[in-house]
């Protein structure tokens, strides 16, 4: 079957050489995603070990409707009881791109209409719907007049890894802080330090990447646990066979420095529920770093500089040049990447060698490579 792993636009190429890596087949690029070929198993190893997926996608049907009579009956046709319980709580998300179609809100309550007599009509009883912690979630994509409905597998995004138990003022997506790592073009030997590392998740995702952690190494729950084909043993046999992959080290190669020495702390308390063996491999510390110099040579610098509408600047324009001097008078024999919002990237002081753009959220950003000397 075709399986769809959902990302974000700009790193669609990233994703499709992770699952080539990975040994997944006839990857595919399409639109924020990567389409591949595989089988049940297929399914559940993508959950588990892909970085730079944010979910993945089982098709079920594609068809094309020109009005909303037309989507209820494509969804109504559908045999739901097969795939899930009438037992089970559901949500319908629906992506719309489509002059014909515009209000999704609408969209979403005929298909979930659809869902629920379909199964009146087979069972003669309904699942409930769950806007926010549902167990089954169904993805409606209408383009034009194309539509094509999947089940989610993942039920929440993949960049919830497991191992946060507490929320930070902002946090980098983990998704796409794996995305800027591979970017980067970071080997696993070389030093890297994160400058401004807020929550810790591009440290947390570099120590990931260092050790060959599946990403949902400390996740308990997935969507297709609740589909009624699911297989329990296989899923368990795929786990084990990832975990013997894991490599363990105790060199000392990343480092998360930070203002805020709160962060810092609850970054150290995160670290604690990582196996001992990779809790050295990640050093912690408070440093402000356009006043304290860090003694850091010969690595890869890698940072998401906070922004007005993340962290509040007085000066944003100052902030961004005295940033980029404090990096080539104190850091020069180091790479440096930087996550910046698009419309900032100039106040930099410094000569991008490479750009990427990225979406991050809704916001435009560009991610910077700078070699200084």
């Amino acid at each position: 079957m075709i399986i769809v792993a959902k990302t974000f636009k700009g790193l669609e190429q990233v994703l499709y050489d992770e699952l080539l890596s990975k040994g997944f087949k006839n990857p595919q690029i399409l639109n924020r995603a990567v389409s591949f070929i595989g089988n049940e198993a297929d399914l559940y190893r993508a959950n588990y070990v892909l970085s730079t997926a944010l979910r993945i996608l089982k098709p079920i049907c594609e068809e094309y409707a020109i009005n909303e009579t037309q989507l209820y009956h494509s969804i109504h046709q559908i045999p739901w009881q097969r795939f899930f319980s009438e037992h089970k709580t559901f949500r319908i998300d629906v992506t719309l791109t489509s002059e014909r179609f515009t209000n999704s809100l609408f969209l979403a309550q005929k298909s979930k209409d659809a869902v629920v007599d379909r199964f009146r009509k087979e069972k003669g009883k309904r699942p409930n719907v769950d806007t926010k912690n549902p167990e089954i979630i169904i993805n409606v994509h209408i383009s034009d007049c194309k539509v094509k409905v999947f089940l989610d597998s993942s039920g929440e995004t993949l960049n919830k890894r497991g191992y946060r138990k507490y929320s930070s003022e902002a946090p980098i997506n983990e998704v796409l802080a794996r995305g800027l790592i591979k970017l980067s073009g970071w080997t696993t030997d070389t030093p890297l330090l994160d400058m401004m590392c807020g929550s810790g998740t591009i440290p947390f995702e570099a120590l990931y990447e260092k050790h060959h952690i599946p990403a949902a190494y400390f996740r308990k729950s997935f969507s297709f646990m609740h589909w009624n084909d699911f297989d329990e043993k296989l899923w368990k046999r795929i786990i084990d066979n990832e975990n013997e992959q894991i490599i363990s080290t105790t060199a000392h190669l990343i480092t998360g420095l930070d203002i805020n020495h709160y962060q810092i702390k609850q970054n150290k308390e995160v670290l604690r529920q990582f196996p001992k063996s990779f809790q050295k491999t990640i050093f912690f510390d408070t440093n402000d770093f356009l006043e304290q110099h860090y003694k850091f040579n010969n690595g890869i610098i890698i940072s998401n500089l906070p922004y007005n509408e993340r962290i509040k600047i007085d000066d944003l324009k100052k902030f961004y040049h005295d940033v980029g001097s404090r990096l080539k008078f104190h850091y020069s024999t180091n790479k440096v990447w930087l996550l910046l919002i698009k419309d900032a990237s100039k106040f930099v002081s410094l000569k991008p060698s490479v750009k990427y753009p990225i979406l991050n959220g809704k916001l435009e950003c560009t991610f910077n490579a700078y070699d200084l000397y």
